[in-house]
């Protein structure tokens, strides 16, 4: 049988197509979990989510929410420096934001990135590039 390929949707396998829609930046179709993995293994950090922002060029960009691990300093320029050695440049943060409290989590202890994602959604002057 000769696959069937849909559009907005991810082929995996053998498996049935899969939905493309969240932590996907679009401009690279490069899933958010590649920059929160490499974001993780810095000492310094604590807790990243990783999510879209909306970019009149690409489409959208990478950013990072970021909790520290007590005790621990790091700069925005560092840790996309950290990340230069490990990620291709379109999966590097082009924008960090620290913060002092914990990730929103669900009930199970999944940070919730769709609360983060909303809020700095909400500051953009349209949801969609």
């Amino acid at each position: 049988m000769t696959p069937v390929e849909f559009p907005g949707f991810a082929k995996i396998g053998e498996s049935d197509p899969v939905p493309l829609k969240t932590n996907v930046f679009p401009y690279a179709g490069s899933s958010a979990l590649f920059s929160d993995a490499v974001i993780y293994t810095h000492p310094a950090v604590r807790e990243v989510a990783v999510f879209g922002l909306p970019d009149p060029k690409w489409g959208e960009i990478v950013k990072a929410v970021v909790v520290l691990t007590p005790g621990k300093t790091l700069t925005a320029e560092e840790l996309i420096a950290y990340c230069r050695r490990s990620l291709a440049n379109f999966k590097v943060p082009r924008s960090i934001q620290f913060s002092d409290t914990e990730l929103p989590k669900s009930g199970s202890g999944k940070i919730l990135k769709r609360v983060l994602r909303d809020a700095a959604w909400a500051r953009q002057e349209r949801a969609v590039a």
